[in-house]
């Protein structure tokens, strides 16, 4: 076969492939219901509580429960929560959420983090809960699945099954679609709630996961905010991976049992991870985003941002923070973060642009230029003499501060050089705004990493690549 010839049908594949998803959410959902069940008067805030029957995913010979139900609750501010600010109906911010899924609706009064984020954004926050919908058991196996087991094991039957509809990933984001779609029309139907118009998206590992994809797909969404998921382009994040620590992370260990990375190098697992990996779908995602990581993430790679971020579409902002893992610190930390989150999107959703971080490399050293005169910059370094390593359950809180001053330029530098032994990390972090956290916003360069070599090989899978799948 000529190469020109082979060149245009494997593009013709992967096109065809990529629209799998958006021709699955198009089609009529016939099992779409809702229904508002109580609400809740409170001091600070109502919350009203709906069911949402969002889909049927598969079929009942597939799947031990096909048809998803989930609680949503949409919890409204009161004025006296907003002192000095008028709340804003028109767009909600959305938090996707996990949990089992309950036999009848449950819930009665609303969870900590959604009455919190609406007194913090002082907007309607709708909870999307039960994504996914779960536990399930595919016929056939003997014991039910939940969260990364669930995702995984859809991923290698999407593969099996190359139709489009067995990617978990689709039936999440369809979730999100249809409870947004629930919503708008609730407060159509709500005295003392104004239309909503359209929704700003927060989700966090593979819900933040869901809300890059939700957010390719629907146009209603005006900002994104996914925390913890530092993956996209996931075939270079495996390799990259396997490449500084010489193994899998435990934390990954549902997705390497499945040997997800080696099925994406095949044509089918391709075709696949065109459907999921947010990466695939980076020029539909013009939106403004607001990227938040974790230095120690046990999942992610520190430096992982360098195989996606560069390559984004639209407005972006980039966020590490230190000596943190999965879950982004404890209460207070992650209260803060929220806080300074809704200082970025108070400005987006008016029209306004926040300040923002542009980093780039000149050699060895890293040039740090902020949009406006930062209350402070900070150079976070840690070491690492033994492994390219630097999760918090490996190695500690040991990412340290200094305070970084500019140069006559206004340009911050900081000089990469290669530790003697080990390996050494740095980002620098920005911040704009009051001296108190929570009036702050603050942004990050990536995280570097020298030397820059890697100490081992991507790992070889049983059954060599194809010249296509090279």
């Amino acid at each position: 076969m000529k190469p020109l010839l082979l060149l245009l049908m494997l593009m013709a594949s992967s096109l065809a492939r990529s629209q799998d998803m958006a021709a699955y959410l198009a089609q009529p959902e016939p099992d779409f219901t809702w229904q508002h069940y109580y609400s809740d008067e409170g001091v600070l805030a109502d919350h009203h509580f709906l069911r949402v029957t969002s889909q049927r995913w598969l079929d009942e010979d597939q799947v031990d429960r096909s048809l998803w139900h989930h609680e949503v609750t949409v919890s409204v501010p009161r004025s006296v929560a907003c002192p000095g600010r008028e709340r804003d109906d028109r767009t909600a911010l959305v938090l996707i959420s996990g949990g089992d899924r309950p036999d009848v609706p449950a819930r009665t009064s609303p969870g900590s983090m959604a009455t919190g984020l609406a007194l913090l954004f002082c907007r309607p926050v709708v909870d999307v809960r039960q994504v996914p919908n779960q536990p399930l058991q595919f016929i056939g196996e003997t014991t039910p699945r939940r969260e990364d087991s669930l995702l995984a094991r859809s991923m290698t039957l999407a593969v099996a099954n190359p139709d489009g509809e067995w990617p978990l990933h689709n039936a999440m984001v369809k979730t999100v679609i249809r409870s947004l779609d629930a919503v708008q029309a609730f407060s159509l139907e709500q005295s003392g709630l104004g239309a909503i118009d359209d929704f700003a998206l927060l989700g966090s590992s593979k819900r933040g996961w869901t809300a890059w994809l939700v957010a390719a797909h629907d146009p209603r969404i005006r900002a994104l905010i996914p925390v913890s998921i530092d993956m996209l382009n996931l075939g270079k994040q495996f390799d990259h991976q396997y490449s500084s620590y010489g193994v899998y992370t435990p934390a990954l260990n549902a997705f390497s049992a499945e040997g997800i990375d080696c099925l994406i190098r095949t044509m089918a697992g391709k075709a696949m991870l065109n459907q999921v990996d947010p990466y695939a779908w980076r020029d539909q995602l013009t939106l403004p985003k607001l990227i938040i990581n974790a230095s120690g993430d046990p999942y992610f790679v520190s430096d992982s941002w360098r195989f996606y971020y560069p390559n984004l579409a639209g407005s972006n902002w980039l966020r590490y923070t230190p000596n943190t893992g999965h879950s982004q610190g404890d209460g207070f930390d992650r209260l803060t973060r929220l806080a300074q989150v809704a200082n970025w999107l108070d400005q987006i959703l008016a029209g306004e642009t926040p300040p923002s971080v542009t980093s780039k490399l000149a050699g060895q050293v890293l040039e740090v230029i902020p949009s406006e005169t930062p209350r402070e910059v900070v150079l976070w370094q840690a070491h690492n003499s033994q492994t390219r390593d630097f999760r918090l359950a490996t190695l500690g809180a040991n990412w340290m501060p200094s305070v970084l001053k500019p140069d006559d330029d206004g340009i911050y530098r900081v000089t990469l050089d290669t530790p003697q032994q080990g390996y050494r990390g740095w980002f620098v972090e920005v911040r704009f705004g009051g001296w108190l956290g929570m009036q702050q916003q603050i942004y990050t360069s990536g995280v570097h990493v020298r030397p820059d070599a890697m100490p081992y090989s991507p790992r070889r899978c049983a059954s060599p690549r194809s010249e296509a799948d090279s």
